[in-house]
């Protein structure tokens, strides 16, 4: 039972530690996002006006 109970209480705490995790990282993804697709863009601008 002892060990039962201590198997709960380390689940809960994870999933607890994933959430406040999810909650820090989710306001930043669009910006992630917008960042990914500027520099994807400028990448592929340079590898166009370079390649010829």
């Amino acid at each position: 039972m002892k060990r039962a109970r201590a198997a709960l209480l380390t689940v809960l705490l994870a999933a607890f530690a994933v959430k406040i995790v999810w909650w820090v990282i989710a306001p930043m993804i669009p910006y992630f996002i917008g960042g990914l697709v500027v520099v994807l863009a400028l990448g592929y601008l340079y590898h166009r006006t370079t390649k010829w």
